[in-house]
């Protein structure tokens, strides 16, 4: 099912969320593909633990992604300093 909700700045948020998916993973969370069964299964279900792709990726890491992607806008991060603050926070290696 196709919803249609007022968004705000989380939406954007949520595609900076997305790029540093695909940064530390190399992946998007979703399946790729142009199906309309593909685009009901992105608006539907959670994206796939980052460490499915990446299994030695720190969980701190695997969090900030997870919450990074979560489709409820209540749940991921509100403001554009809450993102940059946790991902500052987060251990510094090699990914």
């Amino acid at each position: 099912m196709i919803r249609r909700i007022n968004t705000d700045e989380r939406v954007d948020l949520f595609a900076l969320g997305v790029t540093a998916y695909e940064m530390f993973t190399m992946h998007l969370p979703w399946e790729k593909g142009r199906s309309e069964e593909t685009l009901k299964s992105h608006m539907n279900t959670a994206g796939r633990d980052p460490r499915d792709f990446k299994p030695g990726l720190d969980k701190a890491v695997a969090e900030f992604l997870i919450k990074s992607i979560q489709r409820n806008p209540s749940d991921r991060f509100q403001t554009a300093a809450e993102f940059r603050d946790a991902l500052k926070a987060l251990p510094k290696q090699d990914y």
